[in-house]
């Protein structure tokens, strides 16, 4: 029978046994269990704040990652543990850390479902972005434009509201910039006329200062992967961009 896992173990624990197994065998603090996880992995993951202050308390190592797996901070931005993701920032947790996958905090920490309906009003509890995390995650250093797919060209394809996709660019995300595959955030928004808030979310990148006219995926821009109407719908948007982005070369 296999020995049980962290998580097995932390589930059914108080700190006050943690401790003293801790004070008995200092040693287990950072044993890895069969996954390759440490107890602070496991806590965090199972959303303990007591157990992982303990072993921050006793200088448990928050940046280690199983073989194959990714940090507690990680862990605890994609199950939306704020509290947790502040202790472990304060410890000394890296908010840049990619796992084996390319997992980045801030990519953990978008919202996992796409919205139903588009409207904000409507999607605001079931996908808006958890702006407390995010705002530890930024204050720490987090790069919004680090990765073969930044945040932002991820909350864009998962339908990102468009608040939240100004937020994002307002700590530093950059609505022009391209990932791996040339792509654009706002070249991405052409790509997803599947969600009926689309036209919203390139409007709020093209007024954030996105370029309509940067090349994007299949070697054209924005603009080019417009079919005609939706050129006109989106006119006003398009030409302050342009204008924004002419007198800024100049005023460079």
């Amino acid at each position: 029978m296999p020995d049980p896992s962290h998580a097995e173990l932390l589930g059914v624990i108080t700190r006050e046994e943690l401790s003293s197994s801790l004070d008995a065998d200092p040693a287990l603090i950072e044993a890895r269990d069969d996954g390759g996880e440490t107890l602070l992995i496991a806590a965090a993951n199972l959303g303990r704040l007591d157990l992982v202050e303990e072993l921050l308390s006793r200088d448990a190592n928050p940046n280690a990652m199983p073989p194959d797996g990714e940090t507690a901070l990680t862990g605890a931005c994609y199950w939306g543990r704020t509290q947790i993701v502040e202790s472990l920032l304060r410890a000394g947790a890296d908010p840049n850390l990619r796992g084996l996958g390319g997992e980045s905090p801030l990519r953990a920490g978008l919202p996992q479902r796409l919205p139903k309906t588009g409207n904000p009003a409507k999607d605001h509890k079931s996908y808006s972005l958890n702006r407390d995390l995010f705002d530890l995650l930024f204050r720490y250093g987090a790069d919004g434009n680090a990765g073969l797919e930044p945040v932002l060209h991820l909350a864009v394809t998962r339908g990102g509201l468009p608040d939240d996709l100004r937020y994002l660019v307002e700590k530093g995300c950059d609505p022009s910039h391209r990932a791996a595959d040339g792509a654009t955030p706002l070249a991405l928004t052409a790509e997803c006329r599947f969600f009926p808030h689309w036209l919203e979310q390139a409007r709020s990148l093209l007024r954030a200062g996105a370029d309509p006219d940067g090349v994007g995926p299949f070697n054209r821009s924005f603009v080019e992967a417009l079919y005609p109407d939706e050129q006109v719908m989106l006119q006003c948007e398009i030409v302050g961009a342009r204008r924004a982005r002419v007198a800024k070369l100049r005023g460079a």
